[in-house]
């Protein structure tokens, strides 16, 4: 039956790394990357991959105890980056908590909490990027900037809900006794509990070390994006850390959005797009955008599959099968 199992998830991963590796265009990819400075290429990808150095470190904060060490935690933090490429809509964030959950023996929901925690914090930096960004270049971006008030609202009902159970948790608890049934009460209550011992991990923590990793992570992948810039043959005034900025923001807020696996098509749509708005051109064909969106993404998703998979495949069998829904 184990067997079974672990045959069965490995031929799922191997199926979807297929079906993302599919919908490439290689001849065109291939005729981009030869145009492409590769150490510049090269330093974006390196780069990105010190991003997750950072990301597992701030994630490290959270924890303490067997199962949350350094290594596991960098394991499972790429692991995350490795679903995120192979499944739509940041799946990877919702499947790490599984990984660490089945080393550490913490509940998942606890884990949950401070994934939303570190959500809200990159979420205020990457709608700086954004802003930071159109305020540099002058553009008045309206779709995205529509899209930042909208994704700004989530954050901040996820911050409410996070803020409501840390404050008032028993008051919640006693008002969903008097208006649901007991079944749905109980548990109900304790995924509340679960929830609001994950935000209180934050309380043992000084939050300027978890806002420092924030910022030294968002300014890695501005320079990932930037020299990934510099490997491909635009106009100078696109090859600037202004122009970075303002992509960092609007991927971040993109791809926060629902999408198909690895982002396609929504990525590169996002890049092409800024890129148009940076240069004033109009919204037509320019061969440049996209080996632009296609040089910047590949620079993202190498480090994704080669880092994350070497990570997933280095746990063992066991820990590394998917359930059908998490506990």
């Amino acid at each position: 039956m184990n067997f079974l199992k672990a045959l069965t998830t490995s031929i799922l991963t191997l199926a979807l790394l297929l079906a993302l590796l599919w919908q490439l265009d290689w001849q065109q990819i291939s005729a981009v990357l030869g145009q492409t400075d590769p150490l510049f290429f090269l330093m974006a990808i390196l780069l990105t991959c010190f991003s997750y150095c950072i990301h597992a470190m701030r994630w490290k904060l959270f924890f303490s105890g067997p199962g949350t060490e350094m290594h596991i935690i960098f394991k499972t933090v790429v692991i995350g980056h490795l679903f995120n490429a192979l499944l739509p809509s940041k799946a990877g964030e919702i499947i790490r908590p599984i990984f660490l959950k089945r080393t550490s023996g913490i509940a998942y929901t606890n884990i949950l909490a401070t994934c939303l925690v570190e959500r809200i914090f990159d979420g205020v930096l990457v709608l700086g990027c954004l802003g930071l960004g159109a305020a540099f270049l002058g553009k008045e971006i309206v779709g995205s900037l529509t899209a930042a008030c909208i994704i700004l609202g989530l954050y901040f009902l996820i911050a409410s809900i996070l803020i409501a159970l840390y404050w008032h948790q028993e008051r919640i608890q006693t008002f969903s006794a008097n208006i649901l049934n007991k079944k749905i009460h109980q548990k109900l209550e304790s995924i509340i509990a679960e929830l609001s011992l994950g935000t209180r991990r934050l309380n043992k923590l000084k939050s300027l070390r978890v806002l420092a990793y924030t910022i030294v992570y968002c300014s890695l992948n501005v320079a990932a994006v930037w020299c990934a810039l510099r490997s491909i043959n635009l106009q100078s005034d696109l090859q600037t850390l202004k122009v970075s900025l303002l992509l960092v923001g609007t991927l971040g807020i993109s791809l926060a959005l629902p999408s198909p696996p690895a982002n396609m098509g929504v990525f590169h749509f996002t890049v092409y797009s800024v890129l148009v708005f940076a240069s004033g051109e109009d919204f037509t064909s320019n061969t440049s955008f996209i080996s632009a969106a296609i040089v910047i993404h590949l620079a993202a998703l190498i480090p994704d599959l080669l880092v994350g998979g070497l990570s997933y495949f280095s746990f063992p069998k066991r820990l590394r099968e998917l359930p059908v829904k998490a506990s």
